[in-house]
């Protein structure tokens, strides 16, 4: 688990081994990879999953929970018959 600022600095310091959906179209999720090899990353199944830990309040979070909730009831009413 990283900062933000520290996965910033580990990508300034090894660009070619760390991957994202931010610098490689081919690689559309989200959890950034620290590879051997950045040109090979497809066929390698060698890698780090890094996972950025983003500091949060708890009013972020209900406020997070509130919205995602309905988002799911707006989903389930367009979809009822």
């Amino acid at each position: 688990m990283m900062t933000p600022a520290s996965y910033t600095k580990l990508k300034k310091l090894f660009p070619s081994n760390c991957i994202d959906g931010s610098n490689e179209a081919d690689y559309p999720l989200v959890i950034p990879k620290f590879i051997p090899d950045r040109k090979m990353f497809l066929e390698q199944a060698i890698f780090v999953d890094i996972f950025i830990v983003v500091p949060t309040t708890n009013k972020k979070v209900k406020k997070f929970r509130s919205l995602r909730k309905k988002l799911n009831f707006s989903v389930q009413v367009m979809h009822s018959p």
